[in-house]
């Protein structure tokens, strides 16, 4: 998978033949032409929506394109994340990409239906060059997210 903000990012990763690709939310909000060349390579595409501002969907909804609900607020505190989707699976949102402090969020979604979770990762949150690295999960943190919701995900799929 190859994650994409600018047309020359796109140029570069399409003789790699990713399987999918992963568009940003600022890419949807600044570009919507590059975002509709993405698709139309056919491939699966996730689609995050936290800068889209418009009525509805940026693009016609397809089984290719999967949508992540998101707020892009860094760090994304509570009362930013109360329109979160309470059943995902009645919405068209797939996932949810996270901007929030700690790993408890993207697992509320999970609880909620969730299939896609995008987190961000650094080896270094004292690192304030990039205000990412606050909101973002070290390895463990990140292995911990993956072993607890795959869990959740175990247990709603038997109906708990």
């Amino acid at each position: 998978m190859a994650s994409l903000i600018t047309r020359d990012a796109f140029e570069l990763a399409r003789p790699r033949d990713f399987r999918r690709y992963k568009v940003a939310s600022r890419t949807v909000k600044d570009d919507i032409e590059l975002v509709r060349d993405i698709i139309a390579e056919g491939k699966e595409t996730i689609v995050s929506l936290g800068m889209w501002e418009g009525d509805g969907l940026p693009v016609e909804a397809s089984d290719q394109i999967k949508f992540l609900w998101c707020k892009s607020h860094y760090p994304a505190a509570p009362w930013d994340l109360t329109e979160m989707p309470k059943d995902f699976t009645a919405t068209p949102y797939a996932g949810y990409s996270d901007h929030s402090l700690g790993i408890e969020v993207p697992l509320m979604a999970i609880a909620r239906g969730a299939k896609i979770i995008e987190k961000h990762f650094t080896l270094d949150k004292s690192d304030t060059t990039i205000r990412d690295h606050a909101l973002s999960a070290t390895p463990d943190e990140f292995a911990e997210m993956v072993r607890l919701g795959r869990a959740m995900e175990r247990y709603l799929s038997q109906g708990v």
